[in-house]
């Protein structure tokens, strides 16, 4: 949340555990990436171009969470 996201998406879990997090743009490439042990991760958006993203969870390099969303100014 929020959705449509302008400078910061953030993403909540439901347990604070290591987590990696991929956003990927409409074509699948890797835009940014990270680690967090948060329940609430705050990934900044405002460097990406206005547009719709991919944002993918992992644990343990699988994948448990894949969600699109928008990023508009």
């Amino acid at each position: 949340y929020p959705v449509p996201a302008s400078e910061v998406l953030q993403v909540q879990r439901p347990r604070a555990d290591l987590i990696s997090y991929q956003v990927l743009d409409i074509s699948g490439r890797i835009v940014q990436a990270g680690v967090s042990e948060q329940r609430t991760i705050s990934i900044s958006v405002a460097a990406l171009s206005p547009e719709v993203y991919v944002l993918r969870l992992l644990e343990w390099e699988r994948q448990i969470a894949h969600e699109r969303f928008l990023v508009a100014r």
